[in-house]
């Protein structure tokens, strides 16, 4: 539930809540390997925790989302115990709202043919956002997706995992260790967005741990005219 914001068998829609038995279970503390020279990132995954923040961060995310998100304090030690690195927080980050247009959201299909919009044509790559550089810049940045948002969805939103939204797209398997039971998985569910303003507040304070990646919003037509443009340049400097 901590890593993927939902129990493994919770139907599209549906949310098992975080129950006083479960909290009971969280652990107090974690160990990691050597940290970077810069020392602990403020934001981390820790395997079958999930994501942990800095005190710093959590003050930010409790000031733009506040009772949005829930954290658990936990203790950072070195995995031999020679050093301990203070107290950071577990976030239980289940926000998941239905918001991304995929009418007007870029996929890509088997090795980046079959580009377009549409939730039909996302379905049949896994919903796999076509990430794109400009091929005009010497050393081209971090593909970047073309994401379009429902209107109005992106409105006090700060930090949110990705959904496809729509039950038909989640796709479902027996779950073999448990007879009886059914698993569902949402092909976006591990995608996780920020807000300008959270984008803003990592570059100017140097919060470590991620590197983020701008969303292109615009006209899918953009793309393609874009596309269109660099052919043009690459072939005259191919001439």
């Amino acid at each position: 539930m901590l890593t993927k914001g939902r129990s493994l068998f919770d139907k599209p829609g549906d949310q098992m809540p975080l129950t006083k038995e479960m909290r009971a279970q969280l652990p107090h503390s974690i160990k990691v390997g050597e940290p970077p020279k810069q020392g602990v990132p403020d934001i981390f995954e820790c395997l079958d925790v999930g994501h942990i923040v800095s005190e710093r961060l959590k003050v930010k995310l409790e000031e733009l989302e506040p009772g949005a998100h829930e954290f658990f304090p936990v203790n950072v030690k070195r995995d031999d115990d020679s050093e301990a690195f203070g107290t950071s927080y577990i976030l239980y980050l289940h926000q998941k709202p239905d918001i991304i247009d995929h009418d007007r959201t870029l996929y890509t299909g088997a090795l980046g043919q079959d580009i377009g919009p549409g939730a039909e044509r996302g379905q049949k790559c896994n919903f796999c956002f076509k990430n794109f550089a400009n091929p005009k810049k010497a050393h081209r940045d971090v593909g970047r997706p073309l994401i379009n948002f429902k209107p109005g969805g992106l409105v006090g939103r700060h930090l949110w995992r990705g959904t496809v939204g729509n039950p038909r797209f989640f796709e479902s398997s027996p779950a073999g260790c448990y007879p009886g039971h059914t698993s569902y998985t949402d092909p976006l569910g591990r995608r996780i967005f920020v807000s300008d303003e959270l984008a803003e507040f990592f570059g100017d304070e140097s919060i470590t741990g991620w590197k983020l990646v701008k969303i292109i919003e615009e006209p899918t037509s953009w793309f393609f005219e874009q596309k269109g443009k660099w052919a043009v340049h690459e072939q005259a400097h191919s001439v």
